[in-house]
């Protein structure tokens, strides 16, 4: 019992481990049918245990599917008594199959035969495996791909072994047995000895190492591979060598042709780049780089440019560059005939390349003549084409060897013929250009040198006539000739302005004019510009406003001799056209930033006013609004053309508003630097003006009155005329001013003043009322009235701000202001004086009337002056020696010598006198070029004739009494004790160093003039730097000083203003010398 125990025991525990074996168990019958399964099989199949009788064993093995496969199976299991093989299980619900591994075993019990099978997952094994072979397929892919092939030699056995991709690399059969030393016969002789070297010192060093060298496989095919080694060690011992072989030849190939387009490609930007920027005189020398440049690259024997003459039917070799060791053709092939080239043509005019790739294969008999003598293997020639034209064509020869040439070298040689077109195109055109521009700056000259003679010889007699019905005008005149002489003296100042228009508008058109931008007070300026034109709206009775914002700041950076000139020429134009009403100046201002504002000016009248059609003409050369005008008006309708070519120039533009019969309004806007923001003096208070009136019929004069009170804090009233004044006052209104307009309506201003006065003296004021008369004209009638009722001030309209503020400022402390200007007849820093010594002036002159109006002038003036004539250049050398004067006035045009010659003459004398004398040019050119050429030739001064008297003896004030009076010299011009102190009061010390210096500081002041005029900033800074020096040395602490400061000026215009103050020293120290210390 207790060993039947012990067997049932075992029995239990054996079918416990099979149950709940992780590996599935299936017993089936002989038949196929199954009779159990464990708890692993059926989860796995998909059926219980309890089903497990209803399956075969074909219904979850695919292998047994087939009719006689168990059968098969089941007799050499009974042979062998145990299998193991792979197969699939299927799950019966899922139809999901996983690879398993079975171990398969054949029993009989009792008579029967049972098969036993043990099967075990094997999915992850497939997995794994699957994964190791799609790596290892990828990776022969990979190599094959990569042309890499893997080696290994063991260096014990001597034994090598090749991956199949060496094979291929070598292109030898897969039987092929790799020795390391028949190997090396298929590399040449330079990678044979490079391999054996790299082999060595890897064994011998235990180094990675890699080489590259040329192979030849057993079918002749050269390649290029990359081979590396890579020692395996044991111990001490390198035991084998492992490595890899690359097939580089693709990839060397490939970065040999990206090589050469990328140096191609840079060919073709260098030469498109020097085409682009090249001047035209360069254009054979770089024509001729490219096309060896192109040549070379192509390893091209020769290239050359043929140019087609259509219209001579012929073919001219214009290029060619040849190789060393090559024959050039160029002398050859000179107008050669378009018939003995027919190919080309042919091809060319249809647009096509034309080429002979290989002359051994040409069966054309008649170009083979043609090409074969000069040797040509291969050739191909590129159509220069420009639109239809067929322009000629660029070719290269292949001479020493034949050439395959590429696709991408026909496209880039195809490229080149285009810019070949294009450059000759732009050539032409640069020369036509070049040519027009030389046609048009002869014809400039021309003009140029045309308007300077005429100028000359129109204004030689026209100097005479202005000088001299000048003075004419001057002596004792019945009214009948005083009348005739004014009229011929206005004819003249007409004419020469006419001539002064064609000669401004000629000088813009050819782009000579420059502007020279200042600090420029633009109240002044304003009022200046008023003066000019007042005396004319008087003579038409009509109104003259001068209308400049209260707030605009005073001082702007602007040229002020061309704004004038827009504000004078638009002025005059507003007169011109206006017969009645008024005309206005208007300045109105915006700031920008704190340094910078917008300036607009804006002349309005209330004149004949333009229609639209006659707008168009308006800005046009030599037009005016139409005919019927300039037979009227007169003018030569340059005015405006000038001015608004001026407004171009300060990048602005005149702006038109006109209705015609209603007048016209012209405005342009500047934005400018400004300086300072003045306020003519508004911080000054007028303690006894509570209250003016203002009296006029001129709505817009009452305005701009008020306006102009108001901003200095002057309470006023306005009335339009005498009798609403009158009935103010009697309402018991009370003013401390009365500024009264003299013409107007119904009661003029003086019966309006006459009237007040009777009014107030019946009042028992304290403070007597002030009276300010002004009027549009100054005649000695209305003075006669101003005195006789004791007006207080009389003022001239348009009434400026500067001389309203000083006469409200004088009336308001009760004093009486003075007159405001200096008589006209009195040139500005004249005014009488005359030098107290006796002067020699030396005038040359070719011309008698010039001489007499010239001796005549100055005779008026400085009675004690003697006069030393010259009628040429090389007279006034003669007398310059003989009489040593003290100014010359120096005629630019004269026979024999003429003015510069003449005065170069006489600067070379003065290196030897340490003298210098002033010459004056006087000439009727008023070009900037001609004013040039005599500063050049070293004169000092500049007078355009016709002369005028003022301009005249403007100079000579500056030459002859530039700072001081007498003799005796400012100390701030020039310390002269100072000077001597330093030398320790050695008067003959003093002496030689002041006409050391002196002469050194004229030689440094001609330099920095002609320096400044050319405005070379470098040269301005040294000879300033110099001049400094120079001052100091001497103690003329004003010329240091402002030596100095024009070291920081950079405007050419500020240093040709600051230039006349060292001038002025320099004169002044000049005069001292001469007066004999």
């Amino acid at each position: 019992m207790a060993k039947e125990k012990s067997v049932e025991e075992r029995l239990r525990l054996m079918q416990s481990l099979i149950e709940n074996s992780s590996d599935g168990v299936q017993i089936s019958l002989e038949s196929g049918k199954l009779f159990y399964i464990n708890k692993t099989s059926s989860e796995r199949l998909g059926i219980s245990m309890e089903e497990a009788e209803q399956y075969h064993v074909s219904d979850f093995e695919k292998i047994f599917d087939s009719p006689g496969a168990w059968e098969s199976h089941l007799s050499e299991l009974k042979k062998t008594n145990s299998l193991t093989m792979e197969g699939f299980n299927k799950n019966q619900k899922t139809g999901e199959t996983i690879p398993v591994e079975v171990t398969v075993k054949y029993i009989q019990i009792n008579g029967d035969g049972y098969v036993i099978a043990s099967s075990r997952d094997i999915s992850a094994r497939k997995k794994a495996m699957t994964e190791k072979e799609r790596d290892s397929q990828l990776l022969k892919d990979a190599q094959k791909m990569a042309n890499l092939g893997g080696w290994e030699w063991d260096l014990e056995n001597m034994t090598m072994k090749w991956t199949d991709e060496v094979y291929s690399i070598y292109e030898v059969e897969n039987t092929y047995e790799p020795d390391p030393n028949e190997n090396l016969r298929f590399l040449n002789e330079e990678g044979q000895i490079r391999l054996k070297n790299a082999v060595k010192e890897s064994i011998e060093n235990k180094n990675k190492n890699e080489v590259s060298s040329k192979l030849i496989t057993p079918k002749g095919k050269e390649k290029t591979v990359k081979i590396s080694i890579n020692p395996i060690v044991e111990g001490e011992k390198t035991v084998r060598l492992i490595g890899l072989i690359q097939d580089i030849s693709l990839q060397e190939s490939t970065q040999k042709t990206i090589e050469k387009q990328l140096k191609l490609q840079q060919i073709m930007i260098d030469i498109s780049s020097t085409y682009i920027n090249m001047d035209i005189k360069d254009l054979e020398k770089n024509i001729q780089h490219s096309l060896e440049q192109l040549a070379q690259f192509v390893e091209a024997d020769r290239a050359y440019i043929f140019i087609y003459d259509h219209e001579n039917q012929i073919g001219v070799n214009t290029y060619e560059w040849c190789a060393e060791g090559i024959s050039p053709e160029i002398e050859n092939l000179q107008e050669v005939p378009m018939e003995y080239m027919p190919h080309w043509v042919e091809k060319h005019l249809n647009r096509e390349i034309f080429g002979v790739p290989d002359i051994d294969e040409l069966d054309d008999d008649v170009l083979r003549e043609i090409i074969e003598p000069q040797g040509i293997k291969t050739m191909i020639t590129f159509p220069m084409l420009h639109g239809s034209d067929l322009m000629g064509f660029v070719g290269f020869d292949w001479v020493k060897e034949k050439h395959q040439y590429s696709e991408v070298e026909q496209q880039i040689l195809l490229i080149y013929a285009e810019m070949l077109v294009n450059v000759k195109k732009r050539t032409e055109l640069e020369r036509s250009l070049i040519k027009a521009k030389e046609e048009a700056e002869a014809a400039n000259r021309s003009k140029s040198e045309f308007l300077a003679n005429m100028s000359h010889e129109i204004r030689t007699p026209l100097n005479g006539v202005i000088g001299f019905t000048d003075l004419l005008i001057n002596t004792d005149l019945n009214n009948e000739q005083l009348q005739y002489v004014t009229s011929a003296n206005t004819s003249a100042h007409s004419l020469l302005g006419i001539i002064n228009d064609i000669l401004d508008f000629s000088k813009i058109e050819a782009g000579k004019l420059e502007l020279e931008e200042v600090e420029t007070d633009l109240i002044e300026l304003a009022e200046q510009t008023a003066d000019i034109v007042k005396y004319n709206t008087a003579k038409k009775n009509i109104e003259f406003l001068l209308n400049i914002q209260v707030d605009i700041p005073r001082y702007i950076i602007v040229d002020q001799i061309r704004l004038k000139q827009i504000l004078v020429n638009l002025l005059s134009n507003a007169i011109k056209f206006t017969e009645k009403g008024e005309v206005e100046l208007n300045i109105g201002y915006e700031p920008v930033d704190e340094k910078e504002g917008k300036f607009t000016f804006t002349v309005k009248d209330t004149g004949i006013g333009i229609s639209e059609e006659q707008k168009q003409k308006l800005f046009k050369s030599f037009s005016q609004a139409d005919s019927s005008t300039t037979r009227k008006f007169g003018g030569t309708g340059l005015g405006l053309v000038i001015s608004q070519m001026l407004a171009e120039k300060m990048d602005s533009q005149i702006v038109l508003e006109s209705e015609l019969g209603k007048g016209s309004s012209f405005s342009f806007s500047l934005q400018k630097a400004f300086k300072t923001k003045s306020e003519h003096q508004a911080q000054t208070e007028f303690t006894n003006i509570k209250k003016v009136l203002i009296i006029d019929d001129n709505k817009n004069n009452r305005t701009i009155l008020k306006d102009i009170l108001g901003h200095w804090n002057i309470q006023s009233e306005t009335v339009d005329n005498g009798i609403a004044a009158l009935t103010l006052l009697d309402e018991g209104a009370e003013f401390d001013i009365f500024i009264v307009d003299y013409h107007m309506p119904f009661m003029d201003g003086i019966s309006t003043i006459r009237e007040i006065k009777k009014l107030i003296a019946k009042k028992e004021l304290d403070r007597q009322p002030k009276i300010i008369l002004y009027s549009s004209a100054d005649d000695a009638q209305l003075d006669k009235h101003v005195k006789e009722l004791s007006i207080d001030v009389k003022l001239i309209k348009p009434a400026k701000i500067s001389e309203l503020f000083y006469s409200l400022n004088k009336l308001s402390n009760n004093q009486i202001p003075e007159e405001f200007a200096p008589n006209e007849n009195t040139p500005l820093g004249v005014q009488n004086q005359k030098p107290a010594n006796a002067m020699k002036i030396l005038i040359a002159e070719d011309v008698s009337l010039n001489m007499l109006l010239l001796k005549t002038v100055i005779r008026n003036y400085y009675p004690e002056a003697k006069i030393i004539e010259a009628q040429n250049g090389q007279e006034a050398i003669t007398q310059y020696k003989k009489e040593n004067p003290d100014l010359i006035f120096m005629d630019v045009q004269m026979p024999v010598k003429d003015g510069f010659e003449a005065t170069r003459e006489i600067r070379e004398l003065e290196t030897k006198t340490k003298s210098r004398v002033p010459i004056v040019a006087l000439t009727a050119g008023a070009l900037q070029s001609e004013r040039e050429n005599c500063m050049n030739a070293g004169m000092d001064h500049f007078l355009t004739k016709p002369i005028e008297k003022e301009k005249l003896l403007e100079v000579t004030e500056l030459i002859f009494n530039p700072d001081s009076k007498g003799e005796e010299i400012n100390e701030d011009i020039f310390d002269k004790s100072g000077l001597l102190k330093v030398l320790g009061g050695d008067e003959s010390l003093f002496k030689d160093i002041l006409l050391e210096g002196s002469q050194e500081l004229k030689e440094s002041l001609n330099m920095l003039q002609n320096c400044i005029n050319q405005f070379n900033e470098s040269e301005i800074a040294s000879l300033l730097h110099k001049i400094k020096g120079i001052a100091l040395s001497l103690k003329m602490n004003k010329m240091a000083q402002k030596s100095e400061s024009m070291e920081e000026m950079h405007s050419k215009a500020e240093l040709k203003e600051a230039f006349l103050e060292l001038e002025k020293c320099y004169y002044s120290l000049s005069k001292y010398i001469k007066s004999g210390f």
